[in-house]
């Protein structure tokens, strides 16, 4: 058993942790009360990039049975994976117990001042809720079981390049919670960079961007799509010693890095590049000598087309004795962003900003946790509007999918000032649903289209993105034939707006035809949510109920969807962009429909279902209504239109007008939503109808006493009392069906 234990000793050593694990493992079976063996475990667990936590409960078995022959760095590791559980206080006197246990001893790890202090910061971090960001990781197949870094957005936020070791050849993109290491027929030795197009709120299948193959390649700074800064590692350089490449596009694919010269790259170590300023200045990181201590952060202006000045140190404001790292310069030349593993940290590398003043740097401060954990981050990028960012991070958790993964964030730039509308509406005709369009309106009359989708015919899931503090109107078309409009209020600080609805349709027919439909209510449901009754919620309920979450998707569907608005906005930071990269027509159709219902009704789903009120109606919804039938009456409100006409000097009603005035009087009893309107009509000028009075009255009265004899209340039946002249040889009676 012992030489089993040396030969899996030896693997670890080697760092071939999945080999020492799984003959740990096996150890472990036949000894399973082995100290050694438990402690030993614990160190594997401690180097998965799956399942780290794992180890706590073997490094806690080791403490609690006071194992003397497991060395004090059980504290050290313990209080190290109670760091990363951001348990603060209990890392904190757990590396205080190290400190005592090593107090006459020569200490392994001499960072416990620093990492006690890191924990601090978590702790005043933590409690800071004045954050109004959030971050998720990116979706496969962005990211995948193995490590993704060094994510650079393009300006327009339009495509991203990043690096992973990803099997170049393979869709093979399993989880990392699956596993404590990836299995030996799963590992790779590929290391490429990738490029992903947006599609929508998502990103396309990425795709490698060079041939050659490095040890390891990641980028570093990109200029429209057409220029690179990227650290490569050659088979050649000294393994963990790389330099800064460049390379351009040409006839659409990258020409081979060009390595930049000596003022930059160094016999040293440099960590990431980024040139500013309109391609004057260059920042990198570099371990060169003569800096505050590890990596520090350097600038220099460039003297000609491939030459740079002589680097110059940021300084002790930005600098300190730890290492700065992949510095990232916003468009407005005065924000950086780093990262550092230093006193500003909650643990590992933390990403951290400094605001320029003139020529100063400002003191830097932690961009918080929203973005940083006790794991590491670095390698940040933003586009101009400052609204998305983008950062690598080893963190495990519920979103991580394993090793280094690509988060972004989304930082609303004020409180909301849109509101969601959502919910279903359903017409049935014969038992069969109608396809609908939603025509909306505010109460100044202004048409809304975008953001405005119609029912789903399969689902009746429509959708809309409004403005609070507004009334509209929505109108359910069919056909371009209006069936109903209801009124909604949305009062101000309103984010949420959930409207369910149904009808029925049945034909109207008259005299052998249909001449309109009757709509008829069926049910309906509806709800809001205020900015009010999320602020009274628990911070529990809160974040049960993605409420947040909720809000910033709203404002990254608006942003993601709107490609020309989005470029324009970002055109708005960067003088020097050019704005027809994004030349995107509103008229396209918009293919995001499904996925966006998909989230928000996740979304919902998640909330408290105990708001949904059920209701009678709602503000404006009068119940059943008439739907007429496009035609070509006089009166926009006719849904029938009759003409009976008489022979000269004739006013009797022939036997075959007596059939259709018996239907439409029945017609006329059996609904209150009806009138009639009688006209008449003469072959002569208007002076001639003036002196014609007996024989059209006695013509009218003809049909008025038929009428009242038939049962038609005489307050359904309007004279007008206008004078008309036809074209016909006939003089006649109009009588004319109305919608009250």
């Amino acid at each position: 058993m012992a030489q089993t234990i040396e030969e899996a000793d030896k693997l670890y050593a080697e760092e071939k942790f999945y080999e020492a694990f799984e003959m740990y493992q096996k150890i472990s079976t036949r000894n399973i009360s082995s100290c050694v063996i438990q402690y030993k475990i614990g160190l594997c667990y401690l180097n998965s990039p799956f399942k780290q936590k794992e180890a706590i409960h073997y490094f806690n078995s080791v403490i609690k049975n006071s194992c003397n022959d497991i060395p004090s760095e059980k504290y050290y590791y313990l209080a190290s994976l109670l760091h990363l559980e951001e348990k603060y206080i209990e890392a904190i006197n757990t590396y205080n117990l190290y400190l005592e246990e090593t107090e006459n001893q020569i200490r392994d790890f001499n960072d416990i001042g620093l990492r006690i202090k890191q924990c601090e910061n978590g702790i005043k971090l933590k409690a800071d809720l004045s954050q109004k960001m959030t971050t998720a990781i990116m979706d496969i197949p962005i990211n995948t079981s193995y490590d993704e870094y060094a994510p650079i957005i393009s300006k327009l936020d339009n495509f991203i390049v990043f690096s992973s070791q990803r099997q170049r050849d393979s869709f093979n993109y399993v989880y990392g919670d699956k596993y404590t290491f990836l299995p030996q027929n799963l590992q790779s030795t590929d290391n490429d960079i990738y490029l992903s197009y947006r599609k929508g709120i998502q990103f396309s299948h990425p795709y490698p961007q060079f041939e050659d193959k490095y040890r390891q390649a990641y980028p570093l700074f990109i200029q429209d799509g057409n220029y690179m800064l990227l650290y490569i590692e050659l088979f050649s350089d000294q393994e963990g010693k790389g330099n800064i490449y460049e390379t351009r596009v040409k006839k659409g694919r990258w020409l081979k890095p060009k390595k930049l010269n000596n003022k930059i790259n160094s016999s040293f170590d440099e960590k990431g590049a980024f040139i500013a300023n309109n391609g004057t200045t260059i920042y990198f990181s570099s371990n060169r000598p003569n800096g505050f201590g590890g990596f520090d952060i350097y600038k220099a202006i460039r003297v000609g087309k491939d030459d740079w000045s002589k680097p110059i140190n940021l300084g002790p404001t930005i600098n300190s004795e730890y290492d700065e790292v992949y510095p990232f310069v916003h468009n407005d030349n005065k924000t950086l962003y780093y990262a550092t593993n230093g006193a500003l940290s909650i643990g590992g590398f933390d990403i951290v900003c400094s605001i320029k003043e003139g020529a100063t740097w400002n003191t830097p401060f932690n961009l918080g946790k929203e973005i940083n954990s006790p794991y590491n981050e670095y390698q940040f990028s933003q586009i101009p509007s400052k609204r998305y960012s983008y950062f690598a991070s080893d963190r495990q958790n519920k979103q991580s999918v394993g090793g280094f993964d690509i988060y972004n964030v989304f930082k609303p730039v004020h409180k909301m000032k849109r509101a969601i509308v959502t919910g279903t509406i359903q017409v049935n005709k014969n038992g069969k649903k109608l396809p609908l369009q939603l025509k909306v309106k505010d109460s100044n009359n202004i048409t809304f289209r975008k953001y405005v989708y119609d029912p789903s015919i399969e689902s009746d899931k429509f959708f809309m993105i409004l403005f609070p503090g507004k009334n509209y109107s929505i109108t359910i078309a069919s056909d371009d034939i209006d069936l109903y409009t209801i009124n909604i209020d949305l009062p101000k600080d309103t984010y949420r707006y959930q409207l369910d609805k149904s009808f029925t349709i049945n034909d109207i027919t008259v005299l052998n035809k249909v001449v309109g439909f009757d709509v008829q209510p069926q049910s309906t449901q509806f709800e809001i949510t205020t900015f009010d009754e999320i602020d009274n919620q628990t911070k529990e309920e809160s974040t049960d109920a993605r409420y947040d979450a909720l809000l910033m998707l709203m404002e990254m569907i608006v942003d993601r969807t709107d490609k020309d608005g989005l470029a324009s906005l970002n055109a708005l930071d960067d003088p020097f962009l050019d704005t027809s990269l994004s030349n995107v027509s509103n008229n396209d159709p918009d293919p995001y429909y499904t996925p966006l219902l998909d989230l928000i009704e996740k979304a919902f789903n998640e909330g408290n279902s105990n708001l949904l009120t059920t209701l009678d109606s709602v503000r404006g919804d009068s119940g059943d209504k008439i739907v007429k039938l496009p035609n070509n009456t006089a009166n926009p409100k006719s849904i029938l239109e009759q003409r009976y006409y008489f022979a000269d000097d004739d006013f009797d009603i022939t036997s075959e007008n007596k059939k259709t005035l018996k239907e439409i009087a029945e017609f006329l009893k059996s609904r209150d939503d009806i009138e009639l309107q009688i006209n008449w009509f003469s072959k002569k000028s208007n002076d001639e109808i003036k002196n014609q009075d007996t024989i059209t009255q006695m013509r009218m009265n003809s049909i008025l006493n038929y009428l009242t004899v038939s049962g038609v209340p005489q307050w359904k039946i309007r004279k007008k009392e206008l004078l008309y002249k036809t074209s016909s040889d006939e003089a006649c009676i109009l009588l004319s069906v109305s919608i009250k």
